[in-house]
């Protein structure tokens, strides 16, 4: 243990070792280097002194040199520059002119001297876009444009007749909620008596329901009314306002009273439905 210990550090001792040595060269040459510079400089600049001849510049002031010399062709092409600008710039103003005149619309020259007068057509409202630099980019006249297509009103949908096809078409209702819908319907016995009770269908709120409440309505003369004087237990147990337990009491209050004392609001004094769905039972009764 202690000797491979020994053998690991004296290794890690080496490495660094050979590191420094390695740096300590690079360094040696690195001076020497600089020292070769410096005396190849200083010769240099003694013979110079001795011969009279000029030092040579530096890389960068052999640059400027050059570009000072280059600072009056440069001048000379700005100059022609600027020349062909004024050029181009007064042939614009003439193809502005002539764009103007050949669509009907005086040039700047002829606004100032009242030469040419703008003539107005009241049949065509003509719409001209103009650009910043003042030339008319597009013209065309509105006679042109398609007219608007006009949008036929969507059909109403009548809730006791329409199956799960014409139920889809109302916004926000898919297959599913349709076949909801007439499963409802089936359940109530056969009919609605108020678009409202859609609502009572789990997954139709209030804010689905706005979606389609204006093109949706009830057909009074199909309503189906409701005899729960007669009606069977298990038709009264699927009704989604009397259910199972309901039905089982109306069933036995209806065996201790006659059919004239059978009403609504009797089933409500006793307990045996809620005051909601009283109210909803209510527009299925005869009138």
């Amino acid at each position: 243990m202690w000797e491979k210990e020994k053998i690991s550090k004296s290794l890690s001792v080496g490495l660094v070792a050979l590191v420094f040595i390695f740096l300590s060269l690079q360094f040696v040459f690195f001076v020497a280097k600089v020292i070769e510079i410096r005396k190849y400089n200083r010769e240099l600049v003694a013979e110079q002194s001795v011969t009279g001849a000029d030092i040579p510049a530096s890389g960068f002031d052999q640059k400027c040199a050059r570009d000072g010399q280059r600072q009056p062709a440069a001048s000379e092409f700005g100059q022609k520059q600027a020349r062909d600008g004024q050029k181009s710039a007064a042939a614009s103003e003439n193809r502005q002119n002539r764009a103007r005149e050949s669509d009907g619309v005086p040039s700047d020259g002829a606004l100032l001297g009242g030469q040419h007068e703008s003539s107005l057509q009241t049949d065509t409202l003509a719409v001209q876009r103009r650009d910043l630099s003042g030339v008319v980019a597009r013209t065309f006249s509105l006679e042109k444009l398609p007219p608007r297509p006009v949008r036929k009103p969507k059909p109403k949908v009548e809730l006791n007749s329409a199956d799960t096809t014409i139920l889809m078409t109302l916004y926000g209702i898919g297959g599913y909620y349709a076949r909801k819908i007439v499963d409802f319907r089936k359940r109530l016995g056969g009919s609605f008596a108020s678009p409202e009770q859609l609502m009572d269908i789990y997954g139709i709120d209030s804010a689905r329901f706005v979606g389609f409440a204006d093109r949706v309505y009830v057909d009074t003369s199909l309503i189906i009314p409701l005899d729960l004087y007669h009606m069977p237990v298990d038709s009264m147990a699927r009704h989604p306002y009397i259910g199972k337990y309901a039905a089982r009491g109306i069933d036995r209050y209806r065996r201790t009273v006659d059919s004239s004392s059978f009403t609504l609001d009797a089933l409500l004094e006793n307990g045996i439905l809620k005051s909601a769905y009283v109210q909803r039972l209510k527009m299925y009764q005869k009138k």
